[in-house]
């Protein structure tokens, strides 16, 4: 279990002992003073010791108990995040990434692609997941294809699925992503509610995403499901050129050259 202020939680803990100290004070035997009625007092006392002795041990443990509570409360403890919850109060993350032919293009001062640059940051995003999440894929190149739907429950190997991937020659359709992911979410509504968040990863350029089409309204009518996106492009790319050709099927010219 991780906390946010650990030193707070240390210094909580540490308070239990004053209630111990308390009661180790109080246990300190103190000199009698017989009198004429002590006899009938020390009778009634026996035959209730036992029970006045278990009545101290568990007012002690209630005392030590809320300061300890209060001691992680304020520490505020990542239940979530450390799995402490179990599986079922864990997430469902769906990453949609571009790969696109758009996403062959290269940063100018890393000078790696676009899709590397999105792999690279979906990937500390799952890092980030605890035991109890899941996740899934979903990538952009028409058509749209549910790599990992529904999501796993393995998000390293989710990972490892989107450092591996490479840009196509095909346009990107997120709309059809969209409509893809929300038909299956809706599928799973009915059996769970898990929190789910959809992590869309584009440069959202002119070929890459129609900016103009409204996205499909399935995914923000689901309940407990949430949409984030990655910075678009701020400058278009220049000094785009085509350097050759390579056909993908064989090309056989035939006539006369005039």
């Amino acid at each position: 279990m991780t906390f946010l202020h650990p030193m707070l939680a240390i210094a909580g803990l540490a308070a239990v002992a004053v209630p111990v100290i308390i009661h180790l004070l109080f246990r300190q035997r103190r000199r009698p003073v017989v009198w004429a009625a002590m006899r009938f007092l020390l009778e009634a006392y026996q035959k209730q010791r036992k029970k006045l002795r278990v009545q101290q041990w568990l007012l002690l443990a209630c005392r030590c108990l809320v300061i300890a509570l209060l001691a992680l409360a304020v520490g505020r403890p990542a239940l979530q995040r450390a799995g402490v919850l179990g599986g079922v109060g864990g997430r469902d993350v769906y990453v949609i990434i571009d790969d696109s032919l758009s996403s062959a293009l290269r940063d100018g001062p890393s000078g790696e692609t676009s899709l590397q640059r999105h792999a690279r940051q979906a990937s500390g995003l799952l890092r980030a997941l605890g035991p109890g999440d899941r996740a899934g894929l979903v990538t952009l190149s028409r058509p749209a294809s549910g790599v990992v739907v529904p999501a796993s429950g393995d998000p390293a190997a989710v990972r490892r699925l989107i450092e591996e991937l490479t840009p196509t020659d095909a346009a990107a359709d997120l709309p059809a992503a969209v409509e893809l992911l929300a038909a299956r979410l809706k599928a799973e509504r009915a059996d769970t509610a898990r929190p789910t968040v959809v992590a869309v990863f584009s440069d959202f350029t002119e070929g890459s995403a129609d900016l103009a089409r409204p996205l499909p309204p399935g995914l923000t009518d689901l309940p407990n499901v949430s949409v984030v996106a990655s910075r678009p492009l701020e400058t278009s790319p220049g000094n785009v050129q085509v350097s050759g050709l390579e056909p993908l099927r064989s090309v056989i010219l035939t006539g006369r050259a005039d």
